[in-house]
């Protein structure tokens, strides 16, 4: 079998041409040939990657639109109410430390 044989038709193939900064496309290049690849296979791999994700990601939001409704939660009783009021009334405020100077805050003189 040769060459000419594996060769997939022109119907099958297709070019895709992109606009890249040179030096982006240069460094891809060589980081390609290093790992013993093309960066056509490179980029055909991230295409195939990428439409495969995006299937599995279309199927799940497909999944959820398509599970069965949730039962609808009990009401939840409602908290009670602290009346702040009525507590300050009940507890006088408790008086503030004297300072260090003997003097109380906001009592100070001015020097």
């Amino acid at each position: 079998m040769g060459k000419k044989d594996k060769k997939k038709s022109k119907d099958e193939e297709a070019k895709f041409v992109i606009r890249i900064e040179k030096a982006l496309r240069d460094e891809f290049v060589d980081v390609c040939r290093d790992l013993d690849t093309t960066a056509s296979r490179e980029v055909r791999r991230f295409i195939r990657e990428f439409l495969a994700r995006q299937t599995a990601s279309v199927v799940a939001v497909d999944t959820l639109v398509e599970a069965e409704p949730v039962a609808e939660a009990e009401p939840v009783a409602e908290a009670p109410v602290l009346d702040i009021a009525a507590k300050a009334v009940e507890e006088p405020a408790q008086p503030v430390a004297d300072t260090a100077d003997g003097e109380a805050p906001g009592n100070a003189t001015p020097s």
